[in-house]
């Protein structure tokens, strides 16, 4: 029995100073390195080829001169365990047309202060395809570079500009997030989406819930918003609706949700999707949650037992999905 707290003991205390330093996990082709330094990201990126891909524990992660490149050369994936694993600084994605593809995700449940993208000069030559889910972001900036594919699932970004006018409204999709585009974002496609500050430039926009425009209306060429909830005051001739709830923020008869700027209770109001689903980031098959992580333990089917015949412990792990 001594030997058993004493190794119960000893696990413990792995797992309490693991919990004190984040840690950064390396996998290459199935070898795992190790980063546990002041700036052990950038020493993991910089260590990374195309292909590998880095894993964060909890924590917040300090960046070398504040900054994070994953140049164009490297095709890598960063991984972390929901908004618990805070990438503090700017993260810059380089992209190009020579860099090849992958079927993992280039950021999977992440906190981050700053995303920004580049492709050297300018061109958006980039053409492969990129995802980023599950992740809160408080400011993305020059989306469109990120290339012509990229989706944003379960994602809230607080601050989003593509700036560049002239995009397929299909280049960059959002899916189950909440997303607030600035006055320098254009042409996006949202699905099951709430969407804040909607400008005046062609998008498209289905099942979502969307507040006022800040620019005060629409444009001629206005967004086609589809089977969605929307403020009243972005109703005028110049957008265009199909099948769609309008309310207004001043309506006080509608209870307050508390992720709306305005009283709004769709399920009271019975309002549901075409898929029978309440419109916005509650509805459709993935809803939105904002603490996002990796598949966790689930304790009530899980257990651990004491053999002490053979002085062994049993384990038994059941794993939830996320």
């Amino acid at each position: 029995m001594k030997r058993f707290l004493t190794m119960i003991v000893a696990v413990c205390a792995i797992f309490a100073a693991s919990a004190q330093h984040p840690m950064v996990t390396l996998s290459h082709n199935g070898e795992l390195s190790f980063f546990t330094d002041i700036t052990a990201l950038n020493s993991a990126v910089e260590k990374a080829i195309t292909g590998d891909i880095i894993y964060l524990s909890d924590g917040v992660f300090l960046l070398q001169g504040n900054k994070l490149t994953i140049p164009r050369d490297k095709r890598i994936s960063i991984v972390g365990n929901g908004y618990k694993s805070y990438i503090m600084g700017t993260v810059l994605v380089i992209r190009d047309i020579n860099t090849p593809d992958s079927d993992v995700p280039l950021f999977d449940g992440v906190r981050m202060d700053l995303l920004k993208f580049d492709d050297d000069d300018n061109l958006l030559h980039y053409e492969g395809s990129s995802a980023i889910q599950r992740c809160w972001i408080a400011d993305v900036k020059l989306g469109y570079l990120a290339g012509k594919n990229i989706t944003y699932d379960k994602c809230y970004i607080e601050n989003y500009e593509n700036g560049i006018s002239g995009l397929d409204p299909s280049y960059t999709v959002f899916k189950n997030s909440k997303v607030k585009p600035s006055s320098d974002t254009y042409r996006f496609t949202a699905i099951n989406c709430n969407v804040y500050n909607v400008y005046e430039y062609p998008s498209k926009l289905i099942s979502c819930i969307v507040t006022a425009s800040p620019s005060g209306g629409y444009a001629a060429n206005s967004p086609k918003i589809i089977n969605s909830v929307l403020d009243r005051t972005i109703t005028d001739d110049r957008a265009t609706l199909y099948n769609c709830y309008t309310f207004e923020c001043n309506d006080t008869s509608l209870l307050l949700d508390e992720n709306m700027d305005c009283p709004l209770n769709l399920e009271e109001l019975g309002y549901l999707g075409q898929d029978g689903t309440v419109v916005g980031i509650y509805g459709g098959e993935y809803p939105f949650s904002e603490n996002p992580s990796l598949p966790s333990v689930d304790t009530a089917n899980s257990s651990v037992e004491y053999d002490a015949e053979n002085n062994k412990l049993k384990v038994n792990i059941t794993v939830k999905a996320d």
